[in-house]
């Protein structure tokens, strides 16, 4: 994770690098849009035959309602909306005022594991729009799945309770308990 100097600032060079490295994230990421309020195309990649400039116009038509939901809601920096279809998913995040990322998904792709790094390259898309000579960058992405340490007890006792269930055909009951602020959309 080597962060790198632009100067003079080469925004299109850092967008472009920033990009595909996000599209190193996941298989599933078909294209990624950075554009203004009237739609007009900032930045750009994509993998597949994807039409930036139908997502661009999409922006434009979606960015009102976002804006209306900050405003509404008094969120102070992303918005965020989110359209599925019968082959894509597409979300749009407001990085500020007049600048939206439009993220286009294969249909089946996990929106829940995709999010963080969303708003990652928001926030970095962020800091290059308002970068100055000088400023220093880190355009890879991190990695931010994690993968808990299956102990051999946790194995076992997942093994038995699979066992069970086959060999008594019984039915199980589990409680949840979920903890959290009342704004953070346990429900």
């Amino acid at each position: 994770m080597q962060e790198k100097i632009y100067s003079p600032i080469n925004r299109g060079q850092m967008f472009k690098e920033l990009l595909k490295n996000f599209l190193e994230v996941d298989k599933g990421i078909e294209a990624i849009i950075v554009s203004d309020v009237e739609g007009l195309v900032i930045a750009g990649e994509k993998r597949m035959d994807i039409d930036i400039e139908i997502i661009s116009f999409l922006t434009a038509v979606v960015n009102p309602i976002i804006e209306r939901i900050r405003n509404e809601f008094a969120f102070k920096r992303f918005g965020t909306a989110s359209f599925d279809t019968d082959e894509h998913r597409l979300i749009f995040i407001s990085i500020d005022g007049s600048t939206t990322l439009s993220l286009v998904f294969e249909d089946m792709v996990s929106i829940d594991k995709l999010y963080p790094y969303a708003y990652f390259l928001s926030e970095k898309i962020a800091q290059i729009l308002s970068a100055k000579d000088g400023d220093t960058f880190q355009l890879t992405i991190p990695n931010f799945e994690h993968q808990k340490k299956i102990s051999k007890s946790t194995e076992r006792l997942k093994y038995q309770i699979y066992q069970d269930g086959i060999d008594e055909e019984s039915s199980y009951r589990f409680k949840f308990i979920i903890i959290g602020d009342h704004r953070v959309g346990k429900s």
